[in-house]
């Protein structure tokens, strides 16, 4: 039986992985940025809330894209363009800084697992939407 965060990281990747692909607007307990054990979430009914909002910290960003994990590649790291400002300094050692062309840093890669624990709404933009239940059991990340 397919997991909700298989399902819900199968929708990921085929968005991120879709040609021309947008950010993905994500809501998600920005805990898991200082402390990557942290899961902020449970599922109620089939719906996904914050567990304790005053630990969690409920935030919005925008997923930028994603990677496989550098140390291991059967994993996946997705892009995080937060709105904390342009310094790591805030972030949990646990997660690498991206820096952009002028060498300001300009988001946080965080574990894919590690975000699925803590995201509880997301949304994005498409012509056909992509219906969760739809999709395959298993993971492809092609990126």
């Amino acid at each position: 039986k397919t997991s909700n965060h298989d399902r819900i990281a199968s929708l990921l990747h085929a968005l991120l992985n879709a040609p021309l692909s947008q950010p993905i607007g994500i809501g998600y307990c920005a805990k898991v940025l200082i402390s990557p054990t942290a899961i902020g979430i449970r599922a109620i009914s089939g719906v996904y809330e914050p567990i304790n909002e005053q630990l969690c910290g409920p935030h919005a960003s925008v997923i930028m894209g994603m990677r496989p994990t550098p140390k291991k590649p059967e994993n996946c790291q997705y892009l995080i363009k937060n709105t904390w400002g342009k310094n790591c300094k805030d972030y949990s050692r646990n997660w690498e800084c991206k820096k952009n062309i002028r060498g300001e840093e300009d988001g946080v890669w965080i574990d894919e697992e590690a975000l699925l624990n803590n995201l509880y709404t997301f949304s994005y933009l498409s012509k056909n939407p992509i219906k969760v239940e739809d999709l395959p059991a298993g993971r492809a990340l092609r990126r």
